[in-house]
């Protein structure tokens, strides 16, 4: 198989904030057949050796044109208003596989609220609040992440 169509056939992550949990989540999908776009506005934020499947960007919502489609979404910047401008551009592109938001039920609700007057009903259900693992209490980044991706391990194809 070329190289060319084995990573065409990975899962697409974008990971937006290069947060504790951000560095997180990207530590854990590095062991994971997935090709991950990390995203964050603040250079000095992503480590100086990142795993070879990840693909540091500089940068907010303007670099989304050059983003795969079909691609697990994770948004977890450093800002509120960040992530509901991620959010809210997902939702518009409308061709996510998944979206994953860093939240309690407040700020998702608040976010919802949001949204009513400029994306579909029916879109903005898709989001999934990432603090709200049932039974998983433990806030620390490394436990966040090991539920974040246990969710994107659900999305995998056998073959993947």
């Amino acid at each position: 198989m070329r190289q060319d169509d084995l990573s065409s056939s990975l899962m697409q992550v974008v990971l937006c904030g290069a947060s504790d949990v951000g560095r997180a989540v990207c530590r854990l999908l590095a062991d994971l057949p997935c090709r991950v776009f990390w995203l964050d506005s603040r250079p000095a934020f992503f480590p100086a050796r990142l795993p070879p499947n990840t693909t540091a960007i500089v940068g907010s919502v303007e670099q989304m044109a050059h983003l795969p489609a079909d691609a697990c979404w994770l948004v977890m910047t450093h800002s509120d208003e960040q992530d509901y401008d991620w959010i809210e551009h997902i939702l518009l592109r409308n061709d996510a596989r998944y979206i994953g938001l860093l939240c309690c039920h407040s700020k998702l609700a608040d976010f919802n609220l949001r949204l009513i007057n400029c994306v579909p009903l029916g879109r903005i259900a898709a989001i999934r609040c990432l603090l709200a693992s049932p039974g998983v209490q433990n806030r620390q980044p490394a436990a966040i992440a090991i539920t974040v991706v246990a969710e994107l391990l659900q999305l995998l194809k056998p073959e993947q």
